[in-house]
Parts: structure tokens; sequence; C-alpha cells
């Protein structure tokens, strides 16, 4: 057993030195202690997965159809019908979409594509009261609303008590 005992120092050494430090398997990241299926493939391979892969005709046709309907809502003229809503003193001070502060005291609006500094006619249609805004954000996030207007422009609409109101929204 002494003997033993006194060459167990010795094997743990040859031990060490024949197996070696363990090595990282290819793609295994040890910093983030997990597999990257990128890490182990060769660079020009790598490239390649990073490509999107080209949809399906009928994802790539409903694609072009959607990217075609969002383009000519943004042609001066264009026009849409429908309810809008206002947010105000909840978001006041918060970054917007565009990156600015949102200011529930200046006449802007969220749209969900029409691109940043669009400007819009927004006319109530139970009143007839319009007002121009600046599109600065993008939402609404409710189904069925087309627009949210700040509160200074919902207060120039007469829609504050009302909440949703049918509007009719033009691209100036």
């Amino acid at each position: 057993m002494r003997g033993l005992v006194a060459r167990l120092p010795l094997v743990l050494v040859l031990l060490v030195v024949c197996v070696g430090p363990a090595k990282a398997q290819p793609g295994y990241d040890r910093d983030q202690g997990k597999y990257d299926e990128l890490a182990a493939v060769p660079p020009k391979q790598k490239e390649a997965a990073l490509v999107p892969q080209v949809a399906s005709s009928s994802k790539s046709a409903r694609a072009e159809r959607a990217r075609k309907k969002s383009r000519a809502s943004t042609t001066q003229g264009a026009v849409e019908v429908g309810k809008i809503s206002f947010y105000g003193s909840k978001f006041h001070g918060r970054r917007t979409a565009s990156g600015e502060r949102f200011d529930q005291n200046a006449l802007t609006a969220a749209h969900p594509r029409l691109p940043f500094g669009t400007r819009l006619r927004v006319t109530n249609l139970s009143n007839g009261k319009s007002v121009v805004v600046r599109v600065n954000d993008r939402g609404p996030f409710i189904k069925n609303r087309i627009l949210d207007v700040s509160r200074a422009a919902a207060r120039e609409l007469e829609m504050i008590d009302a909440g949703v109101v049918r509007a009719r929204v033009e691209v100036l």
C-alpha cells in the first residue's frame, strides 16, 4: 500500500503529460460555454451560411405584394380610412422608434410603415376637424387601428373624450 501511495504523484504527472491539456472541439466556444455551429465551418462556407436563403415563390410573391402596397401608401395623396387613437403622458419623454424623445405636446404620430418624417393630414370623420402631423414613431400595436396621434393632435381633432375615432389619413 505504501508503494502505491508513493507512486501516486508520479502516475498523475504521467497522465497529464501523456493526455495533455484538453483541446477545445472545433466549434466549441469556451468563453460562452456553448457550441457555435459556424465556428467549425471554413470561412467561405461561413459567408454562404450567413446569406439568407431565398424564400419559396409563394412567400416571395406575398412579400412583393406587401412591399408594393407599402410603397403605394407612401406616395403623396395616398389615403387610409380607419380607427385612430392617441397616446400621451405614459410615453412622454421616452425615445420613439425614430430615436427622438416623444413630446405629447407636439403634433406627431405613430404609423406602422410610413417613413419617419412623413407629413399626414388627419381628419376626424365624426366632426370634420383636421390636423397635420409628422410620423416619428411606430404603432399602433392594437389590431384594426391605422394611426396613433400625440395628445396635442388629439386635442386639435377633439377626440380626447372619445379616445378612438374613425379618421381619414392622407399623405402630404
